[in-house]
C-alpha cells in the first residue's frame, strides 16, 4: 500500500514539476526573449516582460538566457541529496555522505563549466556555498559515524573549527557579493539613494 501512494508522489515531484516548468518556460519563449532583449523596448514589449517577471521571475531573476531552465537543475540536484539521504540510509550514514558529497562535487563542476547567472559574483557564490556544502558534509562525517572518540577533545575542537569556519567564510562573502548585486539594482533603478548611500558606507 505504501508503495502505491510513494512511487507516484516520487515521480510527480521529481520528474512532473520540473517538467510542467519547463513547458511552461518554453510555452513563452517570446517573452522570455524579450527579458534578455539589449535594444530599446517598445512599450508593449515592456507589458509582456512585467506579466512574464510577475509569473516566472523567481524562475528566471538572476540566469543568463542560455541557462533560464537552471532553476529546474538546481530542483533536481535538491531531490537528488534528499533520496540519497533516504534511501541510502539504510545502509549506512557514510554511504549517504559520500553519495551526497558525489552530487555536490558534480554539481560544482557543472557550475563551474556553464556559469548560469548573469554576474559573475552570483556565480562565484553559488559555487562557494556548494564547496561550504561539500566541507560541512566531510567534517560532519566524523560525527556521525563515530570515528571521533568522546574522550579526543583535541580532535573534536579541529573538526568543529573546521565546519564553522567554511560557513562563516562563505557568511561574509554572501553579504559582500549580495551587497554589490543590491547596488548594482539601486544604481540602474536611479531610486532609494538614501538606500544606495547606505551600501556604500
Amino acid at each position: 500500500m505504501i508503495y502505491i501512494i510513494s512511487i507516484p508522489s516520487v515521480v510527480l515531484w521529481v520528474l512532473g514539476i520540473p517538467s510542467l516548468w519547463y513547458w511552461l518556460l518554453r510555452r513563452n519563449t517570446k517573452s522570455l526573449d524579450l527579458t534578455f532583449k539589449k535594444e530599446k523596448l517598445s512599450d508593449d514589449e515592456i507589458g509582456k516582460i512585467h506579466r512574464m517577471q510577475w509569473k516566472y521571475g523567481f524562475m528566471l531573476s538572476g540566469y543568463e538566457q542560455k541557462t533560464f531552465c537552471w532553476e529546474i537543475v538546481i530542483m533536481f540536484r535538491k531531490a537528488a541529496l534528499v533520496g540519497s539521504a533516504t534511501l541510502l540510509s539504510v545502509i549506512s550514514i557514510k554511504t549517504t555522505h559520500l553519495v551526497a558529497m558525489l552530487i555536490i562535487a558534480l554539481s560544482i563542476w557543472i557550475n563551474i563549466a556553464h556559469r548560469p547567472y548573469s554576474t559573475l559574483s552570483l556565480n562565484r557564490l553559488e559555487t562557494l556555498s556548494l564547496v561550504t556544502q561539500a566541507v560541512t558534509l566531510y567534517t560532519g562525517l566524523f560525527y556521525l559515524t563515530g570515528d571521533i572518540k568522546t574522550d579526543q577533545a583535541g580532535s573534536h575542537c579541529f573538526f568543529l573549527v573546521a565546519m564553522i569556519i567554511p560557513n562563516a567564510l562563505f557568511l561574509i562573502f554572501w553579504l559582500y557579493w549580495i551587497r554589490i548585486e543590491l547596488l548594482k539594482i539601486v544604481y540602474r533603478l536611479n531610486r532609494f539613494n538614501f538606500l544606495f548611500k547606505l551600501l556604500t558606507f
